[in-house]
């Protein structure tokens, strides 16, 4: 077999699983409106309420044993907001984030005349890019700064599990209701060891996939 030969299978091979990916992988961009507080482990002193916030970012979706399944992935930019109360006296903080999440979703879905519902579920990992207090008459304390020496209040990095039910129609527009919730890694890093500060958010989203 001659070299001319063996490049033109090669071509014919890289363009036919170049057709079958083009028709299993797709993505598209979402917006999100986030309702997000946190459940405060040992803190009985707290407590935390929803605050209202948005995500914006992209998905790619790989479809699986002919469309019955896909695998998705999901990168937002996230800002996130709730209050923080003091039980006996009443006395609230402002908390703020803005981070990134990426998350990966195996999703099972299933066809109708005008569209297709999806269910997923799968991990995701959070990276703050900014987290503080806020207060009515007082600075913003930073709580990803180091103050005197000390290891910053928050950690940065967050770790959780996410379920999404979708619905997408024909034209592509795609409605999803997501909830997270983290239980492997406590947010607070100077507290005492009894004491943990796990994230949980629910989002509804719109999307379009291209």
């Amino acid at each position: 077999m001659n070299k001319k030969m063996l490049l033109t299978i090669a071509l014919a091979l890289g363009l036919g699983l170049t057709q079958i990916l083009a028709q299993r992988v797709s993505g598209g961009v979402k917006v999100d409106a986030n309702m997000s507080s946190f459940f405060l482990d040992n803190i009985p002193d707290m407590k935390s309420k929803l605050g209202l916030g948005v995500s914006l970012g992209g998905f790619s979706e790989i479809a699986l044993f002919g469309g019955h399944s896909a695998f998705r992935t999901e990168l937002l930019l996230h800002y996130k907001n709730s209050t923080m109360e003091e039980r006996a006296t009443g006395n609230e903080k402002y908390f703020q984030y803005i981070g990134v999440e990426l998350s990966h979703y195996y999703m099972i879905q299933r066809s109708f005349p005008n569209g297709r519902l999806f269910v997923g579920v799968g991990p995701y990992v959070g990276f703050g890019i900014d987290a503080r207090y806020k207060f009515r008459d007082m600075d913003d304390v930073n709580l990803y700064k180091e103050y005197n020496g000390q290891k910053s209040e928050m950690r940065r990095w967050n770790l959780g599990g996410a379920i999404m039910v979708g619905y997408e129609f024909n034209n592509k527009i795609q409605v999803t209701f997501a909830h997270k919730r983290s239980g492997i890694v406590n947010l607070l890093q100077n507290a005492d060891n009894r004491a943990g500060m796990f994230n949980q958010a629910v989002s509804l989203g719109v999307g379009y996939r291209f």
